[in-house]
Formats: C-alpha cells, sequence, structure tokens
C-alpha cells in the first residue's frame, strides 16, 4: 500500500526561490583559464616530462537559488544546463598543444599532442548544493560536476635514436565524449553572492556572481607499460555572474497577519478543511477558504497526484520522498508531469507522479516560510 504524507517546514526567514543565468566573465587575472597537463605513463623504461598548455573558457549556467529577502543572502545553489567550451580563438591553432622528450641519441623517447574542441557540461548531481556559510557565500564545491564531454586528444609517441630504425611511431588517436568524458567537480571552496540593484513590480533584483574551483582527470592505459599510456589533468578557476529577479510576494507572516490571525501556527488548520495553514497561504488563498480538494491524493496506479488552485502557487512547493519516514530526499523531476522540483511560484492545474515501482513510497510537501 501507498501513502502521502503532507508536512510542512517554515524556518523564520522567508526565502524565495528564482533561477537566473549566468555567464562566463572574459578571462584573465586568474578566472576562466582551463588549465590542461598531460602526463605520460612510464613506459619501456623512460619516463616522460609532463607537458602542461592554457587555453581560454567561455559559456553560461543555469543557477537556482535560495534567497532571504531579509538579509539578501541565499543558503542553496543548484547549477544546471551549463556548457562551458575551451577556445583559444584562433581558428587556424590547436587550442592545446603538449610534447615532450626524454632519453639520448642512441635510444630516445618523445611525444606530441593537441587537445582541441573541448567543451563541459556544469550540474549539480544531488540538487540543492548547500552553502555552509551563509555569512559570506562559501560552499564546498565537490557538490557540482565538472565533466568533459566533447573534444579530441591527437597525436604521437615515437621511440628513435641509433638503437632504433626506423623510429617506431605510436599514434594517438582519443575522442572525449558523454560516453567516455574526463570527470571531474569543484575542488575546494567556492562562493556566491549577491548584490541589490533595485527592485520592479513584484520581484526584487540582485547581480549574482559565482566563482568556483574546478579540476578533473582521466587516464587513457592500455597495456600495461605501452607507450600510449597517459593522464590528462585539467583545473580552473570559474568566475561568473548575471541578473536574477526574485518574487517579492508576502511570506506567511504577512499573509497570516491581512488574513487577522497573527501568530497563527502554520501548522494548524484554521477552518478545518485538511490544509494547514502555511498551505493555504502557499496555494494563494484566504484562511476561510476550502483548500480540500487540493489536497494530494494516491493513484490507484501506485503513483499521486497534487492538483493546485488555478489562481497558482505564491511560493514553490518542494516534493520530497522516502520510502522509510526518514532520510528524505527530492523526487527526480522526471517523476513529474512538467518535469521541474521544486513545482515553481504560479503553478496550478494537476501535477501527476509516476509510481516508482516499490512496494511502498512516501511523499512530503515542503514549503518555506
Amino acid at each position: 500500500m501507498r501513502f502521502l504524507l503532507l508536512l510542512l517546514l517554515a524556518p523564520q526567514a522567508w526565502a524565495a526561490q528564482a533561477t537566473c543565468q549566468l555567464s562566463l566573465v572574459p578571462p584573465g587575472s586568474g578566472f576562466n583559464v582551463l588549465s590542461m597537463t598531460v602526463d605520460p605513463l612510464p613506459a619501456d623504461g623512460f619516463d616522460l616530462p609532463p607537458s602542461t598548455d592554457t587555453c581560454d573558457l567561455n559559456g553560461t549556467m543555469d543557477a537556482t537559488l535560495d534567497v532571504d529577502l531579509t538579509t539578501d543572502k541565499t543558503s542553496e545553489l543548484t547549477l544546471a544546463n551549463g556548457v562551458v567550451t575551451a577556445d583559444d580563438g584562433d581558428p587556424g591553432a590547436d587550442d592545446f598543444v603538449f610534447n615532450g622528450m626524454t632519453g639520448d641519441a642512441i635510444l630516445g623517447v618523445e611525444y606530441d599532442l593537441v587537445a582541441n574542441g573541448l567543451s563541459s557540461e556544469v550540474f549539480t548531481p544531488t540538487p540543492p548544493g548547500t552553502i555552509t556559510n551563509v555569512t559570506n557565500g562559501e560552499f564546498d564545491a565537490s557538490q557540482h560536476a565538472f565533466n568533459l564531454i566533447t573534444g579530441t586528444l591527437d597525436g604521437n609517441i615515437t621511440v628513435s635514436g641509433l638503437a632504433v630504425f626506423p623510429p617506431v611511431v605510436t599514434p594517438i588517436n582519443r575522442t572525449v565524449s558523454i560516453q567516455e568524458p574526463i570527470e571531474g567537480t569543484g575542488n575546494g571552496t567556492g562562493t556566491v553572492t549577491l548584490v541589490p540593484t533595485g527592485s520592479s513590480p513584484g520581484f526584487e533584483n540582485y547581480t549574482v556572481t559565482l566563482t568556483m574551483p574546478i579540476s578533473s582527470t582521466k587516464t587513457y592505459q592500455n597495456a600495461e607499460g605501452t607507450a600510449d599510456s597517459f593522464v590528462v589533468s585539467t583545473s580552473a578557476l570559474i568566475k561568473a555572474t548575471g541578473t536574477l529577479q526574485v518574487p517579492d510576494t508576502p511570506g506567511y507572516t504577512d499573509w497570516a497577519t491581512a488574513e487577522g490571525i497573527p501568530g497563527a501556527d502554520p501548522d494548524d488548520d484554521y477552518n478545518g478543511d485538511g490544509v494547514t495553514n502555511a498551505f493555504a497561504w502557499a496555494y494563494g488563498l484566504g484562511k476561510d477558504d476550502d483548500a480540500s480538494a487540493w489536497r494530494p491524493m494516491a493513484q490507484a496506479n501506485g503513483g499521486f497526484q497534487i492538483p493546485l488552485p488555478p489562481g497558482g502557487t505564491v511560493t514553490p512547493i518542494r516534493v520530497r520522498v522516502s520510502t522509510t519516514l526518514s532520510g528524505w530526499s527530492d523526487l527526480p523531476a522526471g517523476r513529474i508531469s512538467g518535469g521541474q522540483n521544486p513545482l515553481p511560484s504560479g503553478s496550478s492545474g494537476s501535477f501527476s507522479i509516476t509510481p516508482s515501482g516499490g512496494p511502498r513510497e512516501f511523499l512530503l510537501l515542503e514549503v518555506d516560510e
């Protein structure tokens, strides 16, 4: 049997959720320059030196933040749809060039490699990412992913000298793809800061600045000790900015005061319709409105239905899931019709949740006050 659990989280501060697009700032001053190192693994008694080159980064990503409108701070950061490319800006040149050699005239080894067309995806694998120091916007950058998913590595490793004739050339042809990425994450401490820039009807406006150190690594290894085995590693400090518009809808406290029930417990049910005061507010209803028609329902197929009033919600509603009534996690957005979690402000109509296929599942709806 499946059950539906409707609960409320009500922190003291009013947090509004909003999403904006961040664009990488022009490279320079240590920002948005990707450093890439190729380090051949020891082979045939030779230990070739590593080689490093750099390339400018550009691109965009979406950032979703929970903003406390009383302090202009955020406690959550989720990144999505990030596409960051490496390009030296010269269409006639290779983006990265690597080379090195060792040995002597009798027997020597050298390599020459180039990398082109590299781009990465940037996202938060387990949203939402949390801000560990709300005061200055610091967060653990490892919550966010930086995976190189396109590009090529081409070149040769050559063994030559008086002891080897003709020279032995081993070609290197590697493709970076979603199936064979160079995986990485944020590395160290990132920051996200908000600077108020005024208000417009229904919104508070901010400039958002994100800085995040990233790194990635991948070992390309054929048979042990072969000359075409090497490690590729990258690092960069990403800096991006954008403009965020945050809805300034009054919070629960203001709603309760306007409804003539100041100080009313958000978990109470003023009119006994089976919906708490907090969700009456979140649904854009008055304290006396009958909200019983908007209670979530379990479905015969094992899924759920979340009906919302036609006037639209006034705050995002997050859908959480658990099989044990503990260890709650965000319900994957792909299981919700419309493909969004949380359901954004202004949502209306009915949202269906596909069944998980498991024997038991609990849902929890959260709103912030």
